[in-house]
């Protein structure tokens, strides 16, 4: 504890009371301690207060900080459950369908990244923009944003749900369970065993 302070990361318990869902708390640390040092601080925090939801971050900023935010706790898990199982769903569906659709538009150009700019599903049009392995589908009156992996478009990263969720209009008690954004989307689909892969 004593190595701890002396570095300027306070108690486990004054960071308890120091940080609510909402408002983090950023503790700098002293100019002598490098990122090694740092993620090591990190690390026994973690430890300590892993059951109380907190999520410990370090900032690699100079000199590192470490910033602890509060995630989402079980009430609200529970309370959002079945929409968060929804959305999975229905992203999932619409990157299949997204990805069905330039496959038999583009056919081997598709593969070559030779793609093209727009397509039509079910009467929408999409702008695409493809990137290593994965491809951003924009509704064109921008009202979605479908981030979907060319290969498999089941799997399914908290960031691009997450931004899928917000751009969909969807989901009101998913998106307000995100209050700390990935990281809560994170928690969600790790609480609700989410196969994300």
């Amino acid at each position: 504890m004593g190595e701890r302070r002396r570095h300027g990361v306070p108690s486990p318990e004054e960071i308890r009371r120091s940080v609510t869902r909402g408002r983090s708390a950023v503790f700098p640390l002293d100019a002598a301690v490098d990122m090694p040092g740092a993620a090591a601080l990190a690390a026994g925090l973690r430890a300590e207060l892993a059951r109380d939801d907190l999520l410990v971050l370090v900032s690699p900023s100079r000199p590192p900080s470490i910033r602890v935010v509060q995630l989402i706790g079980e009430p609200e898990l529970t309370w959002c459950r079945a929409e968060l199982e929804t959305l999975v769903a229905d992203f999932r569906r619409t990157a299949r369908r997204l990805i069905e659709r330039c496959r038999a538009e583009a056919g081997p150009a598709w593969d070559e990244d030779e793609a093209f700019e727009r397509i039509e599903v079910d009467g929408t049009h999409w702008w695409l923009s493809p990137h290593g392995d994965h491809c951003r589908f924009e509704r064109a009156d921008g009202a979605e944003v479908v981030e979907a992996h060319i290969e498999r478009p089941d799997a399914v990263d908290p960031g691009f749900l997450l931004l899928f969720a917000e751009t969909s209009g969807g989901y009101p008690n998913v998106r307000a369970a995100c209050v700390e954004g990935f990281h809560d989307m994170c928690r969600l689909l790790e609480s609700a065993g989410a196969h994300t892969g």
